[in-house]
C-alpha cells in the first residue's frame, strides 16, 4: 500500500499546488538573484549608477522576503502566483526600462511561465 501512496504522490490538487509553489519561489528567486547581477556589474563597468542598483536591490530584497514568507507562511496557497507576480512585474518594468536588453524582459517571465506549464490552464487564461 505504501508503493501504491508513492506513485501517486501528487495527484492530490493540494500537492500539486506545493510542488508548482515550490518550483514558482526557486525561479523568481534565481531571477532576482540574475537581476542584482546584471545590475552591479552594470554599476561596475560604469553604466548605471550606485543609487539606481541600490534602489533595484532593496525592490528586489523586499519582493523576495515577501515571497519566502508568504511561501514560509502557506506552502500550498494559490494566492501566491498572483502574488508574486506583482513583484516579478515591478522587478521586470523597472529593468527593462533601464536596459535595452530584451532579455531581461523576457528572462522576468519565465517564473510565470514556467509555473503555468507546470499545471494549471485556469491561471494561463489569465
Amino acid at each position: 500500500m505504501e508503493i501504491k501512496e508513492k506513485y501517486y504522490q501528487y495527484a492530490d490538487k493540494g500537492e500539486q499546488l506545493k510542488r508548482a509553489n515550490q518550483f514558482l519561489v526557486t525561479g523568481s528567486m534565481v531571477f532576482y538573484l540574475a537581476i542584482l547581477i546584471i545590475t552591479w556589474i552594470s554599476v561596475v563597468r560604469g553604466l548605471r549608477t550606485a543609487g539606481y542598483a541600490g534602489m533595484i536591490t532593496v525592490i528586489v530584497l523586499l519582493a523576495a522576503a515577501f515571497l519566502a514568507i508568504m511561501y514560509r507562511l502557506d506552502h500550498g496557497s494559490a494566492r501566491l502566483r498572483y502574488l508574486s507576480l506583482i513583484g516579478l512585474g515591478i522587478v521586470a518594468f523597472l529593468t527593462g526600462i533601464a536596459f535595452t536588453q530584451d532579455y531581461i524582459r523576457f528572462l522576468g517571465a519565465l517564473p510565470i511561465v514556467a509555473s503555468v506549464l507546470f499545471f494549471d490552464s485556469r491561471y494561463a487564461a489569465r
